[in-house]
This record gives structure tokens, sequence and C-alpha cells, in this order.
């Protein structure tokens, strides 16, 4: 995993953060963070709603904004010396609203970003605000009956992480934060 803790310049970072919490960003509810298998024993499993937008699903271009957050692409490409914007397959908006009584010790569904199959991917995931409601990386690629956490990442204005979209990883919702705000980037490597 590789950590950016300064992949943009700050005015574009305040822009974003503007523009996705503003009144005409268009948000869409989901009944669900993640899909999951129904046989998967995990008593730390709790799903809650949240609310997505697309900006680059199959291939196209499905947002007004999209043009807006391929920057962001950009400047990953120069980070990595790779053309990443020739790798994308994805690019959503996943917006979490506060939930207080979430218990600690739980986290959404862990799931991979598996777009493509058989084909190795790599997941950017860029935070929109400051906020808690950790992401959770695990050390498997596939559900097992006790999941083990390896790395925990903190949602930081501006940070963006970069993984192995095949690892299992989860959400958790803000409980202190009014919201938490990321943009996932899935690329075929």
């Amino acid at each position: 995993m590789e950590v950016f803790e300064n992949l943009l310049p700050l005015s574009y970072v305040n822009e974003i953060e503007k523009v996705f919490t503003g009144p005409n960003f268009p948000w869409f509810y989901n009944k669900f963070t993640a899909y999951y298998p129904d046989n998967l024993n995990d008593d730390n499993i709790k799903d809650t709603a949240q609310f997505v937008h697309g900006f680059f699903i199959n291939g196209k271009q499905n947002s007004a904004y999209y043009p807006f957050i391929f920057p962001i692409v950009n400047r990953l490409s120069d980070a990595l010396g790779i053309d990443m914007g020739k790798k994308l397959i994805r690019i959503k908006s996943n917006l979490l609203i506060k939930d207080s009584e979430y218990p600690l010790n739980c986290y959404h569904p862990p799931h991979i970003d598996d777009v493509v199959s058989d084909v190795p991917l790599r997941t950017l995931l860029y935070y929109v605000n400051d906020s808690d409601g950790d992401t959770l990386i695990f050390n498997q690629k596939s559900h097992v009956d006790e999941l083990k956490i390896t790395n925990r990442q903190t949602p930081k204005k501006g940070k963006a992480i970069f993984f192995d979209s095949s690892y299992l990883h989860s959400s958790t919702p803000p409980r202190t934060h009014g919201y938490r705000i990321v943009l996932n980037f899935v690329f075929n490597m």
C-alpha cells in the first residue's frame, strides 16, 4: 500500500470538499455499502446505507462532474510514472452520514473492488474531508471465518491510499463527525 499525504494542491483539495458538500452536488441513496455473501459468518459486520455518485462507470463518463475530478488521475500518473488514465475502470464517490450508535468493533461488509474478474486491479481511495470512520484493509483476498485487519486508515482531507483491490477492505461510518466522503478509483494494472 502507498499513502499519499499531499497528492493534490491545497486549493484543489479545498475546492473538491466545497463542491462535494455544496447544495448542488447530486448524491444518490444506496441501501447498502457493499454486497457480500449471505453465508458469511462475521458478527462484526453491520451495514448501513450510504449516498453514492458515479463519475466513470463501465469505461464511460457517467457524470458532468467527471472533468472536475479527473485531474486526480493525472496527479496519480505523475506520482507513479504511469499513465493511469489508460488504466481507469471506475470512479465513484461515497458519502456516509454520522451514526453515533454504530458499534466500535464493527465494520461494513468487507469486499473487493472486483469490477473485472481475473484482471489485477488497484484502488485509489481519496479522502475528501477530515472525519472518523476508518478504512480497514484485511490480509485476506476471500472471505474466511476470522478476518484480520492489517491496515487502518483514518480519513484525512487530501490523503489518498493506493492498494491492491483484491484484498478485502471495508469502511466504517463516522461516529463523531457529521459525514465521511471518499472518492474511489479502480484501475486495471
